[in-house]
C-alpha cells in the first residue's frame, strides 16, 4: 500500500505542472481513497474468515474466498466510483 500511495504522491508532483488546468487533486484523492480503503477492507475479510464468522466459498479455500470476496467487492463498489 505504500508503494502505490508513493508512487501516486511521485506521479502527481512530477506531472503537476502540466495537469493542472484539469485540476486532478480530487481525482488522486479519490485513487488514494481507494488504494486505502481496499487494503483495509481485505484485511478485514481475512480477519472475519480467520475468526470463522465468514465461511468458505464451496469448493475454494479460506485464502481463495477471502480473495474471490474482495475481488467481487471491488467490482460492485467500482461501479458507482466509474
Amino acid at each position: 500500500i505504500f508503494i502505490s500511495l508513493y508512487s501516486l504522491v511521485v506521479f502527481y508532483l512530477a506531472t503537476k505542472k502540466y495537469l493542472a488546468p484539469f485540476k486532478p487533486v480530487i481525482k488522486f484523492a479519490m485513487i488514494k481513497l481507494i488504494i486505502f480503503v481496499t487494503f483495509w477492507q481485505g484485511a478485514l475479510i481475512a480477519f472475519l474468515f480467520f475468526l470463522q464468522v465468514l465461511e468458505p466459498i464451496k469448493g475454494l479455500t479460506k485464502g481463495a474466498s477471502s480473495v474471490f470476496m474482495q475481488n467481487f467487492l471491488i467490482c460492485i463498489e467500482a461501479v458507482p466510483l466509474a
